[in-house]
């Protein structure tokens, strides 16, 4: 249950972000894939990012 609530708050964080692409685009249409791919990938290495510096931080102690 909790990956399931994670998974979907990483969809809404890659909505919102992807939402945001379309907004400083001029609201212009036929960009939508691109926009989701893109947020998807920011996220992806957001999360990767602080993964490893709780990794860091778990075995510097």
């Amino acid at each position: 249950m909790e990956k399931e609530a994670r998974t979907h708050d990483h969809t809404r964080e890659i909505a919102e972000l992807a939402y945001s692409y379309w907004e400083r685009r001029g609201y212009q249409d036929g960009h939508d894939v691109e926009d989701w791919l893109e947020a998807e990938q920011e996220v992806r290495r957001r999360l990767a990012t602080q993964e490893e510096e709780r990794y860091h931080t778990s075995t510097a102690a």
